[in-house]
């Protein structure tokens, strides 16, 4: 039957399925384990919570983030508190650099306030990660500028919304010599290096 648990054929006949199947309305008092395996989501209001929670993390479907949270509460509690208050702390406390508009805990960031960097030489990048990922090389000894997303028609960001003003603003204040497009090789990063 095409309308029974996706399991079915696992036992003889499917009998024990075609119970289990006609038992889903009445599962919401059944532990949660049995209720994930029969309807594939908690019932629970907060581990439906932390599984949409999860959910937004990128590349993370439903059956990864049910696993995550049920693995977080069942076997690493610790380490579920852990992660919740570095959350509630890097929310709270991380912004943007006031210069290069990177993540940061101060106004501006070490990066910026690096004196033996050349400050004639300016590396556009698209996102935090990206400067990270470049720093890591070691190979770039200049300052940047994170334009904190990618030109995108189709998603209704314009150049205005890049921070595009600032850029310029940035790339004319007599110290920078050379400006460095490093967009990502992308649509959307190749139309933003086009236009700026």
């Amino acid at each position: 039957n095409k309308n029974l648990s996706p399991w079915s054929h696992y036992a003889p006949n499917g009998r024990f399925w075609q119970y289990c199947a006609a038992a889903k309305p009445f599962v919401s008092q059944w532990p949660a384990v049995f209720q994930v395996f029969l309807c594939g989501t908690p019932v629970s209001n907060a581990l439906n919570l932390l599984v949409e929670g999860l959910k937004l993390l990128p590349g993370v479907g439903q059956k990864s983030a049910t696993r995550m949270a049920f693995h977080l509460l069942q076997h690493d509690r610790a380490g579920a508190q852990q992660l919740a208050q570095a959350l509630e702390e890097a929310c709270s406390s991380v912004q943007h650099c006031q210069r290069c508009y990177t993540f940061t805990e101060d106004a501006v960031c070490n990066t910026c306030l690096d004196s033996e960097r050349d400050a004639s030489l300016l590396c556009v990048v698209e996102t935090p990660s990206d400067q990270a990922a470049l720093e890591r090389t070691r190979a770039f000894r200049g300052f940047y500028f994170v334009l904190m997303g990618k030109i995108s028609p189709l998603d209704g960001v314009s150049p205005q919304d890049i921070g595009t003003q600032a850029l310029l603003q940035r790339a004319c204040d007599g110290q920078v010599q050379e400006v460095i497009i490093a967009t990502n090789f992308t649509a959307e990063g190749e139309l933003s290096a086009h236009v700026l």
